[in-house]
């Protein structure tokens, strides 16, 4: 990462920083209104305030990487309660280089696009380690079949579902809602029943945390 670029840019946002956040959910909604969702319980204000505190964090600790990337990897972790998947990273990576373009202007050198477009791709990776997306390592039953589960994925179908739902917390009256989703049928025909409840109450823990 091209530290004293970074540390010199965002410096210049500072200032403006509620500004900044509010042009960025702007730009984020406008281009990709589907992303309201992820924020329907969320006050808006308190989102840009977040967005701001963990930019903050980022470039000033970018000397100390490994707090860093422990913090990275925590926020990561976080987000998996959000429903975030990976091509919302995506998403918001395009929108934030749009956002400090707008904000940067003659700063905005190819130079610059450059040292921010890698170290958005660092703290993704960082954060992507965090919510675990690669993979659940199950066995199944007695016979510990190995099942390979797309953790991110799985657990956004799971969320939604919660969701729909009503937020109840009876596993048994979520189950036949995920079965009609090919992704969690082919999983729960591969752990079987009881692996499956049990992930199912695992994650339902972990969300009210």
């Amino acid at each position: 990462m091209n530290i004293e670029i970074l540390e010199t840019t965002f410096n210049l946002i500072r200032p403006e920083s509620k500004r900044f956040a509010n042009s960025f959910y702007n730009n984020l909604f406008f281009k990709y209104p589907e992303t309201k969702s992820l924020f329907a319980n969320i006050s808006i204000a308190e989102q840009e305030n977040k967005l701001m505190v963990s930019l903050v964090l980022i470039i000033d600790n970018l000397r100390d990487l490994t707090y860093l990337k422990k913090m990275l990897i925590n926020l990561g972790e976080r987000h998996l309660k959000y429903e975030v998947v990976s091509k919302h990273y995506q998403l918001v990576g395009e929108v934030l280089l749009k956002t400090l373009e707008d904000y940067l202007k003659s700063h905005w050198t190819a130079e610059v696009k450059q040292a921010w477009t890698d170290a958005y791709e660092i703290i993704v990776d960082l954060m992507l380690e965090g919510a675990k997306e690669k993979y659940y390592h199950l066995g199944s039953g007695s016979k510990n079949v190995k099942c390979t589960l797309n953790k991110l994925k799985f657990e956004a179908i799971v969320r939604k579902a919660w969701r729909d739902s009503d937020s109840t917390d009876s596993i048994d009256l979520i189950v036949p809602i995920l079965m009609n989703n090919s992704y969690f049928q082919a999983t729960y025909e591969k752990l079987g029943q009881e692996k499956t409840l049990e992930l199912l109450s695992q994650i339902l823990t972990d969300s009210r945390r």
